[in-house]
């Protein structure tokens, strides 16, 4: 996500911060009403589940996660545009 300037990440003293990058608000201002309600229920889910995990744990799980996400997200960037 970070590479489609999705987001953007600060890793200081307190951790990793995450936050809506560049190209955040027209993906999001493509979606509609019923997905935005249940992307609030998953992000309070991630908040619930990792919400006290510690940043090397997470960071780590991220990294295994994240390629799966990209990979995703660019299945569904060339289906837009065909």
């Amino acid at each position: 996500m970070a590479t489609k300037r999705l987001i953007d990440v600060r890793l200081d003293e307190c951790g990793i911060t995450y936050f809506a990058g560049d190209n955040a608000r027209a993906l999001v201002e493509s979606l509609g009403e019923s997905y935005l309600f249940e992307l609030a229920e998953r992000c309070n889910w991630v908040a619930l589940v990792y919400g006290d995990v510690d940043t090397i744990e997470l960071a780590s799980k991220f990294q295994d996660l994240g390629y799966l996400w990209e990979t995703e997200l660019d299945v569904a960037v060339k289906r837009t545009e065909e």
